[in-house]
């Protein structure tokens, strides 16, 4: 094991242990104990970075919500029609989900525990669906619908086929998988 120097910043370990666990356990059921323990550190210096667990679990979600925003809204730019933007940011979704299984898994676990922290947030990542949608409406492209309903519909069905394929109930390539959710998306929206 090499030398580190005792100033050695632990604040990425902790960082990378806490949400580990936090995604594989839930926040409540992780302990400091076992979060300090998969760092390689003492349970009292997780307060030296930061002041509870629970401040640890906010900046966390905060964080994961913010990779997941930036990666759907340079995915939401791509492409030269509403419906070629809806296949990117459906296909970033699903990318997110497999290049960052942690931080998407523990979005999806901390939603509800965080629901005040994301409301407080001034983009979320369901509102880059939403823009996309009335887009569409407005080329025409997409029914007239209620733009949140059609993105509870795109949403939920990208969550819970992720869910299905890495449980290992679809057994698909990943790329026909995201083809079938973009091909469904779009037949639910068309106009």
């Amino acid at each position: 094991m090499p030398n580190v120097p005792e100033h050695h910043n632990k604040r990425p370990d902790i960082i990378a242990a806490a949400l580990e666990l936090f995604a594989e356990r839930g926040v409540r059921a992780a302990t400091t104990r076992e979060i300090a323990a998969r760092a390689g550190i003492t349970e009292g210096a997780i307060y030296r970075h930061f002041p509870s667990k629970e401040a640890l679990a906010g900046g966390i979600f905060v964080d994961c919500m913010s990779r997941l925003l930036a990666h759907l809204q340079a995915a939401s730019a791509e492409g030269d029609t509403p419906t070629d933007r809806l296949y990117s940011t459906c296909r970033a979704f699903f990318e997110f989900a497999g290049k960052y299984p942690a931080a998407y898994d523990y979005i999806m676990a901390a939603h509800q525990e965080n629901l005040q922290v994301l409301l407080a947030q001034k983009t979320k990542p369901k509102d880059i669906f939403t823009r996309v949608i009335i887009e569409g409406i407005a080329a025409g492209e997409f029914r007239d619908m209620d733009p949140q309903l059609a993105t509870a519909f795109v949403v939920g069905m990208n969550i819970r086929t992720i869910f299905f394929w890495r449980a290992g109930m679809v057994d698909m390539l990943e790329e026909d998988i995201v083809a079938g959710v973009c091909d469904a998306a779009r037949r639910i929206l068309a106009s």
